[in-house]
């Protein structure tokens, strides 16, 4: 399942390579978010995954919220033992608003959405000077869409993602959805995403804690 979605692009080789360091940035984003999405696919059905959100919370810990089409919220807090980033469960609740997904659009599917978007995003910063690790949050999420630009019904896939660059905190949206019968995602940036079905992702106070 995975081999697939780590065939794109330099940024796979770069994600591949990097090694941990003492502390936390936001190259380790993506892991994180791949390890939680694995540790949840083992409490519930990974296809009935809608969204998620992967936050830097210090340079100690990244917080990975997902939640399904059946409301379940699940959060996870990723941090480094050694040189090693390991995932622990530390919510595990419901939420009131059922999601809504077409059954044919897989995880598989909403990750290769959100990798290409995130290719995207890199080549901007490369030539900005930077890359991924100046990364604090993704949010990823899907919305159907009539496309009524021409390209045809489907499914989008967003990603939210918040950065800091030369001092200054900045955000952006990738819409990223396959046109017609193609194969492949195309990629475009939107300076906002409201009103395109982004889910809020507050689990409340009622964590369940593990131990680490």
């Amino acid at each position: 399942m995975f081999k697939s979605l780590f065939s794109i692009t330099a940024l796979t080789l770069l994600l591949q390579a990097n090694t941990f360091a003492s502390t936390i940035n936001g190259l380790q984003l993506l892991p994180a978010t791949n390890a939680s999405l694995l540790e949840a696919s083992v409490e519930i059905d990974e296809n009935s995954i809608t969204a998620w959100e992967t936050v830097l919370e210090s340079q100690e810990e990244i917080v990975v919220k997902i939640i399904n089409t059946d409301a379940i919220q699940l959060g996870y807090g990723c941090h480094l033992h050694g040189d090693s980033l390991a995932c622990h469960e530390e919510h595990h609740g419901h939420g009131d608003n059922r999601q809504v997904k077409d059954p044919s659009v897989t995880l598989d599917f909403i990750k290769k959405g959100h990798l290409v978007a995130l290719n995207k995003f890199e080549k901007a910063m490369v030539r900005n000077g930077a890359d991924l690790s100046v990364a604090t949050s993704y949010k990823v999420w899907t919305h159907k869409d009539d496309h009524s630009d021409g390209h045809g019904a489907g499914t989008d896939v967003w990603t939210k993602i918040n950065y800091s660059l030369n001092g200054q905190a900045k955000e952006i949206f990738v819409l990223c959805h396959v046109h017609g019968s193609e194969l492949d995602f195309a990629c475009h940036y939107s300076k906002e995403g409201e009103g395109e079905g982004e889910p809020t992702l507050d689990f409340g106070d009622d964590d369940h804690d593990h131990a680490h």
